[in-house]
């Protein structure tokens, strides 16, 4: 994301661009080095978007619509506008949304995982899960070191405890094996 130039915006919204930026960079950065499984997909000036590879073998969940150009049903998402790493359903045949809604909202759907609780499935996006990213915008060094320090042991408890949880139920749901121990 560039800046724009000051006189389109002021110097405060320049600011904070630059300090998203930097959020996102640090965001980045931890998935790659903590949560290497998770491929970048389609990303757009608001969110940034991650693919689980275990789920591209499941011809369902290849059949979005109107949503990125991998046709992926299933994405991680952090936005600009949130601390969180969510996943998110995109929109796509509403039997195989409502069959991943229903399995994230039962008690035993996926043990050891709490989900994000939704009152009914959206009509295009519903957040299933999501993970609180701790934010490092306004942090100076070190408390900038600090803070990546802990958006990295954030991603890394995401990616070693509730990632594996997550991904081996929904391929159960759809019939396919665990991939993780």
């Amino acid at each position: 994301m560039t800046v724009p130039p000051i006189g389109h915006h002021s110097e405060q919204e320049a600011l904070q661009n630059l300090i998203l930026d930097r959020e996102f960079e640090t965001l980045e950065d931890a998935l790659r080095q903590h949560a290497p499984g998770l491929v970048a997909d389609d990303h757009n000036d608001g969110a940034h978007r991650f693919a689980v590879p275990e789920f591209d073998e499941i011809g369902q969940l290849r059949s979005a619509t109107d949503w990125t150009t991998s046709r992926r049903l299933l994405l991680f998402e952090a936005k600009y506008t949130s601390r969180y790493l969510s996943l998110i359903i995109g929109p796509g045949p509403q039997d195989v949304r409502q069959r991943v809604y229903d399995l994230s909202q039962r008690d035993d759907g996926i043990p050891g995982v709490k989900m994000y609780n939704a009152s009914k499935l959206n009509q295009k996006w519903q957040t299933i899960y999501r993970t609180r990213i701790p934010g490092i915008a306004g942090k100076q060094l070190p408390d900038y070191r600090s803070a990546k320090e802990e958006v990295e042991k954030a991603i890394s408890h995401f990616y070693t405890k509730d990632y594996p949880k997550l991904v081996d139920a929904i391929r159960a749901e759809f019939g396919f094996p665990k991939v993780h121990a």
